[in-house]
Formats: C-alpha cells, sequence, structure tokens
C-alpha cells in the first residue's frame, strides 16, 4: 500500500449491455431501477462534493449542477467527472449500484485508494472508465459482466495488484505481456472470454517475475500454439486451467516442476504425443484432466509414473487415443471418485483391481476394445452413479448385480456380447437410464426391473429376450424412452417414445390390478370440440403397407394407434386418405429427410396439413421416436402461437400428423422469396417476433414442467394468412425435469445450437433462448447471420457499424419509431447470445420487452434519416 503506483495511465473498459440488463437479465446480475432522490442521497454519503451542497434544496434535481455531474433531462445522472480533483478518500464509498444510468465514470488523478469494488461491473450502461493516477490496491475483480474490447497494456501499472479476475466477459485480443509485470500477482483469472493468439507473454524472460502466481484459470477461451516449457518455473502454482482451448503440441516435461500443483485442466484441445512421465511427480494432485485431446501411445503406470498420484480424485483421460491394456495399478488411486478412459483403443480385460475404489462415482469405460467378462468386483462399488461399457467387445453373463449399487443413475452396457439373462434390480430408486441393447441377453425381462420407479428411459432393444412384458411397466411414472424391439417377445413391441397411458398400481382393495394393455391396438379418437369430453371410436387397421380405404380391416393387438381429433366436425382416417388420393404426390407440398408434408382439403371444406413419415424412415428408431415425441408434447400445450395438431395416426406402416394448415409456409422460405420478403414489413416481422417469444413464454414458464422446444429455427416458424407467426416441429421436444441433470443428445438445427450443448449435453430454457436470439437477427436481416457472426466476432464490433448495413435492404428505411423497436430487439438478440447461458434473459423476461401496441404498418412517420447517414450504437 506503501507504493505509489499509478493506476493504469488510461484504464478504459467499455462495458456493453447486451440488452438492457436491469430488466433482461437474470436477477444475479440485475439491477433495482433508482430513483433520481436515491442517487442524490448516494452522492452525499461520499461526502467528496463538501460544501458546494447548499444546505436546502429547493429542486429534486438540484445535485445535477454539482461539480462534475451531468443528467438526463429526466434527472438521470449520465456521466461523473472529477478528473483532477484531489479527493483522498476510499474508492469504496462511492455506492455504484445507485447509478444504473451512469455512462461516463472519470476519477483520474484523485488520489482515491482501497481496491477497485467489483460493483463498477453493474453499471451496465457504463462505456467509458478511467482511474489514471490513484492509489488503488490489491484486487480488481470485473467478473461476470459483459465487458468487451482488449486488456490494455497500461494494465502494468497496477504493481500491486495481487488478483486479477476478468472472467466471463467478451475480452478479445491477445494477452498483453505487460501481465508479466504484476510481480506480486497470486491470482489470474481470464476464463470463459474470447481471447486468442499464443501464451507469448509467459515466454518472456521476466516471467520469473511472476513467481508469486498460485492460481491461473485461462479455459476456455480460443488460445492457441503451445503449452509454455515457462510454466515450470512458477512453483507456486496451485491450480492450472488451459482446458476449451486450440492449444497444440506436447504437455511438456516441464510441468513436473510444479510440485505444488493440485488442479490441472488440460481437457479439450488439439494437444498429442504421450503423456509425461513427469506428470507423476506431482504428488499433491487432486484433479487431472487431460481428455478430449490427441494423445497416443501405450498409458504404462510404471512408465507413466501415475501410481504415485495417490490423492488424484478426478481423473479425465477419455476421448483420445491411447492403446495398450488398463494397469491394475489404479487400484493404488484409491481417492478417485471420477475415472474417464472412454472412447480410446484400450484392449483387454477389465482389471479386477478396479473393484477396490469404493469411493468411485463415475467409472466411464465405453467405445474401447476391452475383452472378456465384466468382472464382478464393480459390484462392490457402493457409491457408484455412473457406468458406461458400452460398445466394448465384452461377453459372458453379468456376474455382478448392479441392482444392489443403490446409488446407480445410469447403467450402459450396449453394443457387447453380453449373455445369459438380465439382473434382477433391487435398490435401484435412483435408476434413470438403463441400457442393455445390442446383446445377446435370453429369457424374460425381470418382473422386478418394474420397481425402478425412476426410470425415464430403458433400451433393450436387439437381444433375445422372450416372454410377456412384465405387468409393473404400466407403474411407470417417468418414463419417455422404451426401446424392446428386436426381441422374441410374446406380445406386440410397444412404440418407442410414447406417452403411454397410466394405470393404477394397486385397485382400492390394495391387491395388483389386472394389467389392461399399456400399448391398445390402433385407434381413431374422434373428441368433440376442446372442453367437450372425448368420444372415442375405435378402429382398428392392419396395414402391412398403406391401404386404400375400403382395404381397411380390424386386426387386434397390432400395438398401433390412430387418433384424429375433431376439426369444425369429424375428421375420420378416411377422409384424410381420400383428401390426399392415397398421399398422391400431387398434394405434396413440401419434402424434407423425415418425410412429406401434404395439402388435404376436407369434405367440411377446412384444409389441413398431413405430415407423413417416409417409410424407410418410420422403421428408424430415431425418427419414429421424434414423430411420437412431437404428440407426446402437442397433446398437452394450447397457445394461439403454437401450431394446433388436430390428430395423429402412429401405425408401423402408415405414419402421419395432422396439423393446422399454415397458407404462407415456414418463415425460411418466406424471407428467401424476395416476393414473399417484401410482403413482411418491418411491423410484421416485430409482431412474428413477438409471437415465438409469447409460445416460448409459455412453455419455459406456464407449462409444468417446463418444455425446451430444441430446434428453435426460421424453418420450424410457420405463417398464416394473416402473417402471424406459429412454432412448430416439437420432435425434439424435451419436458425438463427438476430433478434430473436433463443431459441428452444434441438435437436441433445448424446454426441455430446454443455452443454449450457441444460440451455441457445440459439442455435448459437457456439453450432456445439462443436460438431464439439467431431467429431475431434472420428476421432483420432477411438471411441467416452466419456470416455476419463469424465476421463479427465481438459485441463491440456490432457497435460499430451501422444499423442499415444490418437490416434487410429490400426493405425501404423504418421510420423513427420502428427503428426504435428494430434496435430494441436486436439488443435483445445479442442478451440472448451470450456466450455464457447464466447471462441469457429468460423468455418471460423477453416478451416483455415487445410493445403492447405495434404500430400501423401504414403509419405516416417520417423514415428515419440517422439509419442512412451516422453510426448507430445499437447497444447504446
Amino acid at each position: 500500500m506503501a507504493s505509489h503506483s499509478r493506476i493504469i495511465n488510461t484504464l478504459i473498459l467499455l462495458i456493453i449491455c447486451l440488452a438492457d440488463a436491469e430488466d433482461t437479465r437474470d436477477s444475479s446480475s440485475s439491477l433495482s431501477v433508482t430513483t433520481s432522490e436515491s442517487e442524490r442521497k448516494a452522492l452525499l454519503s461520499t461526502g467528496w462534493w463538501g460544501n458546494q451542497i447548499p444546505l436546502y434544496n429547493s429542486s429534486r434535481w438540484q445535485h445535477c449542477n454539482w461539480r462534475g455531474i451531468h443528467c438526463s433531462n429526466a434527472g438521470r445522472i449520465l456521466s461523473i467527472d472529477l478528473n483532477g480533483i484531489l479527493i483522498g478518500d476510499d474508492l469504496g464509498k462511492i455506492d455504484f449500484s445507485s447509478f444504473p444510468y451512469l455512462q461516463r465514470l472519470d476519477l483520474s488523478c484523485c488520489g482515491l485508494n482501497g481496491s477497485i469494488p467489483f460493483q463498477i461491473g453493474m453499471l451496465s450502461k457504463l462505456n467509458y472508465l478511467s482511474l489514471y493516477a490513484n492509489y488503488l490496491t490489491e484486487v480488481l475483480d470485473l467478473s461476470d459482466n459483459d465487458i468487451s474490447g482488449s486488456i490494455p497494456s497500461g494494465i502494468s501499472s497496477l504493481e500491486i495488484l495481487y488478483s486479477v479476475d476478468l472472467g466471463a466477459n467478451q475480452l478479445t485480443g491477445t494477452i498483453p505481456f505487460s501481465l508479466g509485470s504484476l510481480t506480486k500477482l497470486k491470482h489470474l483469472n481470464l476464463e470463459f472470454n474470447q481471447f486468442n493468439g499464443s501464451l507469448d507473454f509467459f515466454q518472456l524472460a521476466n516471467v520469473t517475475h511472476l513467481k508469486n502466481l498460485e492460481h491461473l484459470d485461462l479455459g476456455h477461451n480460443k488460445l492457441t500454439g503451445f503449452v509454455p516449457r515457462e510454466f515450470g518455473n512458477l512453483s507456486n502454482l496451485v491450480y492450472v486451467n488451459l482446458q476449451e482451448n486450440n492449444l497444440t503440441g506436447i504437455i511438456p516435461s516441464e510441468l513436473g516442476n510444479l510440485r505444488n500443483l493440485v488442479s490441472l485442466y488440460l481437457g479439450k484441445n488439439k494437444l498429442r504425443g504421450t503423456i509425461p512421465s513427469a506428470l507423476g511427480s506431482l504428488t499433491k494432485l487432486n484433479h487431472l484432466d487431460l481428455g478430449s485431446n490427441r494423445f497416443y501411445g501405450f498409458l504404462d503406470f510404471h512408465l507413466a509414473n501415475l501410481t504415485s498420484l495417490v490423492n488424484l480424485v478426478y481423473l479425465d483421460i477419455g476421448h483420445n487415443k491411447l492403446s495398450g491394456f488398463i494397469h491394475p495399478g489404479f487400484k493404488n488411486l484409491s481417492k478417485l471418485v471420477y475415472l474417464n478412459l472412454q472412447e480410446n483403443k484400450f484392449t483387454g480385460i477389465i482389471p479386477l483391481e478396479l473393484g477396490n475404489l469404493g469411493n468411485l462415482v463415475s467409472l466411464l469405460l465405453g467405445q474401447n476394445k476391452l475383452t472378456g467378462t465384466i468382472p464382478s468386483t464393480l459390484g462392490s462399488l457402493a457409491k457408484l452413479n455412473y457406468l458406461d461399457l458400452s460398445f466394448n467387445q465384452l461377453n459372458g453373463s453379468l456376474v455382478f448385480l448392479p441392482g444392489e449399487i443403490s446409488q446407480l443413475v445410469k447403467l450402459d452396457v450396449s453394443h457387447n456380447s453380453l449373455t445369459g439373462f438380465l439382473p434382477v434390480f433391487r435398490n435401484c430408486k435412483t435408476l434413470l437410464d438403463l441400457k442393455f441393447s445390442n446383446n445377446l441377453f435370453s429369457g424374460h425381462i425381470p418382473e422386478e426391473l418394474g420397481d425402478c420407479t425412476s426410470l425415464e428411459s430403458v433400451s433393450l432393444n436387439n437381444n433375445n429376450l422372450t416372454g410377456s412384458i412384465p405387468n409393473k411397466f404400466s407403474c411407470f411414472k417417468k418414463l419417455n424412452y422404451l426401446n424392446l424391439l428386436q426381441n422374441n417377445l410374446s406380445e406386440p413391441t410397444p412404440p418407442i417414445d410414447f406417452p403411454y397411458e397410466q394405470h393404477k398400481c394397486y385397485d382400492s382393495e390394495g391387491t395388483p390390478q389386472k394389467r389392461k394393455s399399456v400399448f391398445p391396438v390402433l385407434y381413431i379418437v374422434l373428441p368433440l370440440a376442446i372442453g367437450v369430453p372425448l368420444l372415442i371410436l375405435a378402429f382398428v387397421f392392419f396395414c402391412r403397407q398403406t391401404p386404400p380405404v375400403n382395404q381397411i380391416k380390424t386386426s387386434p393387438g397390432n400395438g398401433d394407434m390412430c387418433s384424429v381429433w375433431n376439426f369444425d366436425g369429424i375428421i375420420a382416417y378416411e377422409d384424410v386418405i381420400r383428401a390426399t388420393n392415397n398421399f398422391d404426390i400431387k398434394y405434396c407440398i413440401g419434402t424434407g429427410g423425415y418425410g412429406s408434408v401434404y395439402e388435404a382439403k376436407l369434405p367440411s371444406g377446412n384444409t389441413v396439413a398431413l405430415k407423413k413419415l417416409h417409410r424407410l424412415e418410420a422403421e428408424e428408431p430415431a425418427f419414429d421416436q421424434s414423430f411420437r415425441n412431437e404428440v407426446k408434447v402437442l397433446t398437452n400445450v394450447r397457445h394461439k402461437n403454437i401450431v394446433k395438431l388436430y390428430g395423429f395416426c402412429l401405425h408401423n406402416r402408415c405414419m402421419f400428423l395432422v396439423y393446422e394448415y399454415m397458407d404462407k409456409g415456414s418463415l425460411f422460405c418466406s424471407l428467401r422469396d424476395d416476393a414473399h420478403a417484401v410482403q413482411l414489413d418491418w411491423n410484421k416481422r416485430l409482431n412474428i417476433l413477438k409471437g415465438i417469444a409469447a409460445a416460448l413464454s409459455y412453455l419455459h414458464h406456464d407449462c409444468s414442467p417446463p418444455i425446451v422446444h430444441r430446434d428453435v429455427s426460421s424453418n420450424n416458424i410457420l405463417l398464416n394468412s394473416k402473417m402471424e407467426s406459429f412454432l412448430a416441429d416439437f420432435g425434439a421436444a424435451r419436458l425438463l425435469d427438476p430433478d434430473s441433470s436433463n443431459q441428452t443428445m444434441v438435437a436441433g438445427t445448424r446454426g441455430y445450437i446454443a455452443p454449450e450443448l457441444a460440451y455441457t449435453m445440459a439442455v435448459t430454457e437457456k439453450c432456445d433462448v439462443y436460438s431464439f436470439g439467431v431467429v431475431s437477427l434472420e428476421i432483420m436481416m432477411g438471411s441467416h447471420p452466419g456470416d455476419f457472426l463469424s465476421s463479427f466476432t465481438t459485441l463491440q464490433s456490432y457497435s460499430h457499424r451501422m444499423l442499415n448495413d444490418i437490416l434487410d435492404k429490400r426493405l425501404p428505411l423504418p421510420t423513427k419509431p420502428q427503428e426504435n423497436d428494430i434496435i430494441h430487439v436486436i439488443k435483445q438478440a445479442f442478451a440472448c447470445l451470450h456466450l455464457n447461458p447464466k447471462f441469457r434473459p429468460p423468455m418471460k423476461d423477453l416478451l416483455k420487452e415487445f410493445s403492447p401496441k405495434i404500430l400501423d404498418a401504414n403509419s405516416n412517420h417520417p423514415t428515419s434519416k440517422i439509419l442512412a447517414t451516422e453510426r448507430i450504437d445499437i447497444l447504446e
């Protein structure tokens, strides 16, 4: 503190608010709206304005005339400029949260001391900050904001800083050499930014000046080049995170000099070579992540000296090209909780010694070339939650009893050559996902499997199972995927991923009920209008191919379902077939990879759209599952901006959905056709976005459990004759379970998928929010913003573009009121595209941002001249 360090010759941090953060951000980072009076009181509390403040105040906005204060016409403080005025006080005395509209803060040469408070980052409209020539000390924490631009080289003047935390921002450029001058630095966090370039600043001669560095976090950036050998000189390092960059080369053996290292994260890069034996010297290490790289060679424990890492809790070397045996030496790592060896080229058997790792929670050995039997010792891993042995060459029977592992959440032994009976499951209340598919299991499905009431997904397909489906299967409450195909069961195979009818497991006397068929024969259900009890008219069809109407026959027990609901009169299966002349190509209005869409004019005069799955795709489980999932979701949602499902037919040979007909087709097609695009004026485009925002808000916040669409794109937004928008295609939709991690395979349309899904696989509502941001820009620009986004990778770049460079040039320039709405929409879109999902606004807040009254398209407001003549800071 005695040192008079000059804090940043010119510290200018451009803090860009993505979309009026006080309204659209999550509550953790939102600002309360303050009054002009509260701003005045915040100034008074510092005492910095001294005797200039009168004893009486005839105007509530009088503080706007105080020295260095500049206000808006509404009395909001926009600027505080005390440059050169000697205050000699603690910077922490000013309550920055009281100035939500502050755009400029200049406290240069004020003799301020103390640390830079993290609340400065809450000034969401701030675009200029200067703290030149003060005595600020120790900690700079501006993490979890939306700061953009690069780190100024003048940061080298922060000589007495011991902690710099700029993580989770939008910073770009290279990491400046001047960071190597911060000799007292212990903590440096730059994770979750967009830094590029190499780590050259660690290769400078003065790298030894960073000898106090203990915590280094550069993960989740775009850094390239090698891992510097100079890291080996930073002997006090305890934590190093370089994961999720583009680093290449080998792991330098000099890292073995970091004897105090506890955590080393190098995963998800492009590192290659062998794992150096020098890592065995890191005896304090408890987290080691080398996964998702290009390492190769044998994993010889004695050569790699890994047996000495007795404190290791987390080890990830999965998704590489390692080969050889899984060494029994793993037994020495008795503290291991997480072990990931999956997707390598390991051969040989699973060592018995793995059963000694009593603390294991996750054991992932899938996608290797392992042979032999599954050792019975794995049954003693009482804490195990996740066991993945899939895609190997394992044989024999399951001699260990997975049902005895009471904490098991996911068990995957699929795609092996396992034989014998399925194990009897006990104590499986936590089991969510069970995969035994593509093996050689025989015998009956154990009745006890029905006791695993938490199961969400069961795959037993492609085995030699016989007998009937256990009665208890009708008691599953959470099951949304069941695949029993390609077995020798004595009753019809049930649908995949279909909302099974829930039956009571016991009658009023406490005795088990006689099981009704959970998988009904093919029906046509004819309910009356919504709100009237459904009238069910059962017809049974047998069709090895799509039958002509006059050949439809009853065929009890075929296990399929067809349901067509009332739509201004009765719709029967026959009406659908006749209206399309048995799906004649002349009625086809669109074709995709999944199937075709037909226009069908019914006898009542109403027109519907039929989405028919191609015959070959109908036999593919993935397409079949998507089709049934769409039925599952749309039968339970009702919203004016969600396309209406009038009926469905889910038969093995004839699968189609009956939809409300949309005259104008998809938004994608309308935007790509110049004649149609011109019809979509600015007001119509704003209305389209408002409709989709309303639909997503309903799914996320009004449905229980919440529903995530997972494939929001212009192709899945339909328009009617009034150019009103409707969200469609719910084949990938997922119901969120608050008691589940909601992890799943990546789904959606390329160019609209949230980036975090590539590594977390966890579905949240914020995935849809990201897609909505892409669609918002697409509607304003007239085409997908992919090229635009790749050209301007930072939000700061957007703010320096002219708005008419972004907007669809096929339309005339918007009027001034329209311009304000468009700017607001684009700001919201940027908020939705935040790389960190927790900073994306929820859909209910986005919906509130749309004007309740959309301007008349024919209003005579003058065209905005500023669009064509000036740059617009669209982020304000």
